[in-house]
């Protein structure tokens, strides 16, 4: 039987130079790269289960200690997919601790790479849980390092992660990151730690905030992207299926071996590994039948919520709850709902904001907000 892969973390190093507290991999770094070979059976492999198109994240530890294998990686995938006559999309994964100027000139010709830069707001909140494996702090680097990776494109995407105890400095923390020049950013709470409700409040408190300075940002005539909200068709979407983990998308380490997800591979089954099977062999059927048709209505806690903007994590749901049908996450899960009330207040405001402009003959000087309205489109365009 074949298996569709659309999407697939590649791991071409496990090694990484900070230790970031909350990190689930921050106890098992280690020096191990992919070869040039294994790279090349890592692309045959996904290359041959991709239908038309496949993504691949690049992942690590830290992938730009290994920056020439991240290019030789993208070359080889491009090649392969070509011949397969797929499409092939690439997503880098960084701390930012590295510039790299041949990876930023690459980067620059390839629009089929996208670049994801770790910053966790302004320098009190990120350095507080991102620090070197020294204890030093890393956001004064960091932020230098963004402000030359923006010189080559102007569509690099930040990913915050947030703590409870970061989250009453979210707002200025996204005042910061649009200061340095970035307008693509995403924030992610942890799953691994509760929630109380106070923290819940303030949560939805500086959402608001932050949806105000997205706001202010399309106002003043430039275009921004907040991964959080999703615009479009706001309140209807509906995710039938959760990430995908171990169905659709897989994750596969240095060695060749198939995980569901990048979070499964340090997890274990009542002893056993996730490992559902390698670049070699395959899939492990019966292992891989635990993932495959899992949907929203089997899954506990979901079918009844109220958030339709939400992945559902099956790996947290092992982690909470040792079953990767129980979604049940005390408080964590009221923060997604928040998203999807925010979503549809913004596109109310900006189709009010559409129709205004158009009456005023200045629609034109807002395009960002002529193609979500008109055709539905919310995403960042490279520029």
């Amino acid at each position: 039987m074949k298996h569709v892969i659309e999407s697939a973390n590649v791991y071409l190093t496990e090694n990484c130079n900070l230790n970031c507290d909350y990190c689930y991999e921050r106890h098992t770094h280690n020096q191990k790269v992919m070869s040039s070979e294994m790279m090349e059976r890592v692309i045959d492999f996904c290359c041959d289960h991709a239908v038309e198109e496949i993504r691949f994240w690049i992942f690590g530890g830290e992938p730009l200690l290994v920056g020439d294998k991240v290019m030789e990686f993208i070359r080889k995938a491009i090649q392969k997919a070509r011949q397969k006559k797929i499409r092939p999309m690439f997503n880098v994964l960084s701390n930012g601790t590295i510039f790299n100027k041949a990876f930023a000139e690459f980067w620059k010709a390839h629009f089929c790479v996208t670049f994801q830069i770790s910053l966790d707001g302004n320098k009190e909140a990120h350095d507080r849980h991102r620090k070197t494996k020294k204890g030093e702090p890393t956001y004064g680097h960091i932020a230098e390092n963004i402000k030359e990776y923006l010189k080559y494109r102007r569509d690099l995407h930040l990913r915050l992660t947030l703590m409870p105890d970061t989250v009453k400095s979210l707002s200025t923390s996204v005042a910061s990151i649009y200061d340095l020049g970035v307008r693509s950013l995403a924030f992610m709470p942890v799953h691994e730690v509760e929630w109380k409700q106070e923290e819940i409040e303030a949560y939805r408190e500086e959402f608001k905030k932050v949806t105000d300075l997205f706001v202010g940002l399309i106002q003043n005539k430039e275009k921004a992207y907040l991964g959080n909200i999703r615009l479009s068709c706001p309140g209807e979407y509906f995710q039938a299926i959760p990430c995908g983990a171990g169905s659709l998308f897989v994750s596969i380490t240095t060695q060749g071996d198939i995980y569901p997800c990048h979070r499964f591979i340090y997890l274990n089954n009542n002893g056993e590994s996730f490992k559902i099977g390698d670049v070699f062999k395959g899939f492990d059927e019966e292992k891989k039948a635990m993932f495959d048709n899992v949907t929203i209505d089997r899954m506990k806690g979901c079918s009844t919520c109220s958030a339709k903007n939400c992945s559902r994590c099956l790996a947290m749901n092992w982690y909470m709850n040792h079953d990767i049908l129980d979604s049940t996450r005390k408080g964590y899960c009221e923060l997604p709902a928040i998203h999807d009330e925010a979503a549809i207040k913004v596109h109310n405001y900006l189709s009010q904001f559409y129709l205004w402009a158009k009456e005023n003959g200045v629609l034109h000087e807002y395009p960002f907000v002529k193609k979500l309205i008109e055709d539905n489109d919310y995403c960042f365009h490279v520029g």
